[in-house]
């Protein structure tokens, strides 16, 4: 029996995800725009190994990660780092939760703490109403990727094209077959399968888009994530909720840490149904580094030792409306014909929605 093929748009940590699960049974070709994989939304992340924390206002959101988590480390535990504390602390000023919720929804959620305050140049205690150490870990993106070529490079039956940009699709009425057109170093190729898999990211809309599919308007936020330099190299996390605040996550080389500022990362927000709203161009902007330097310091004094390393500017597509929430759900659409869409949430979620578009496929391949 001739084995299927499955086209997947998109090779972040999703489509990659979705590639090594169908690649057990499918001939998989995995398109990525970019010259390499995970340089989208995966690598303009702040790394954080969600347990749900972060999400005082998402229970739904709490449980999918908490749920996900099993699945993710049998597939990328290793390029987990643990062994360094994390702290989550309630603002006393403005915040969208206060501390004797955030303490009940801890509770509610089995999320294991202690109240503790760390060193005084990583939280000013004067801002905040309660800080609780958690053992919630990072990935190591550079370890993450490498795992990832490793793991890709290992499956015969699957290929990665990078530098290949969809830029159309239709199917086919009779045969059913979805036919992709490529971009490809000024060529236009053609492409044909009996299934496809939409893991773009920021792009998520262009897929009904072109199947003719219906969608749903996105939010587009511009985003600047900071990396910086600290004269401390001993790893910790530190986050202010909830709402406009701070975060400081360490990454994989000591000293190194994404600095987040919801006020200031954020350059511009769009709607719209269709792909990226800006331009190449429009996407850079001088860095904001410097407002966040001075302003930061009030939560997190270190900030003001920190030395600027370099900005990621990305796309973070997410429901209208979901402030009220800060809901990041994974979903997972089928259209219908053979035809996928899996939007993406919190990255800890991405091997758990590749097993079900794979159990969704397999039951569809049976009919």
């Amino acid at each position: 029996m001739q084995r299927p093929r499955v086209a997947i748009i998109g090779a972040g940590i999703f489509g990659v995800s979705c590639a090594l699960e169908l690649g057990k049974w499918c001939d998989v070709i995995v398109y990525e725009q970019n010259d390499e994989i995970m340089r989208g939304g995966t690598y303009g992340n702040q790394y954080r190994h969600h347990y749900g924390y972060h999400y005082p206002r998402s229970s739904e959101t709490v449980r999918q990660c908490q749920e996900a988590e099993k699945d993710f480390m049998a597939v990328w535990g290793k390029a987990i780092i643990r062994d360094f504390p994390a702290y989550y602390a309630i603002a006393k000023h403005d915040s969208k939760v206060s501390a004797e919720e955030f303490m009940d929804f801890c509770k509610e959620h089995r999320l294991p703490h202690d109240i503790e305050y760390p060193d005084s140049e990583f939280l000013n205690r004067e801002e905040v109403s309660v800080c609780i150490k958690t053992a919630e870990p990072v990935y190591d993106y550079a370890r993450l990727r490498a795992m990832a070529a490793d793991f890709l490079n290992q499956n015969q039956n699957i290929k990665i094209r990078t530098g290949h940009e969809v830029v159309g699709a239709v199917v086919e009425e009779e045969s059913n077959i979805k036919k992709l057109l490529v971009k490809y170093r000024g060529e236009t190729l053609e492409g044909s399968f009996d299934y496809a898999v939409n893991a773009m990211y920021a792009n998520h809309n262009l897929f009904g888009n072109w199947f003719g599919f219906p969608v749903s308007p996105l939010e587009f936020r511009l985003k600047e994530l900071v990396v910086v330099d600290l004269p401390r190299k001993t790893p910790i996390a530190v986050t202010i909720m909830d709402g406009s605040f701070v975060t400081l996550v360490p990454m994989g080389v000591p000293g190194q840490f994404t600095l987040g500022d919801v006020a200031r990362s954020i350059h511009d927000t769009r709607i719209s149904s269709g792909g990226i709203p800006w331009s190449v161009e429009e996407r850079r902007r001088p860095s904001r580094f410097e407002e966040m330097k001075k302003n930061n310091p009030r939560f997190i004094p270190i900030v003001k030792e920190a030395r600027y390393i370099q900005s990621i500017f990305s796309v973070l597509p997410v429901r209208p409306n979901s402030n009220s929430t800060d809901a990041r759900l994974t979903a997972i659409t089928n259209h219908g014909r053979g035809c996928w869409s899996v939007f993406e949430g919190k990255i800890i979620t991405c091997v758990t929605a590749a097993e079900e578009v794979g159990r969704q496929m397999l039951a569809q391949q049976k009919k």
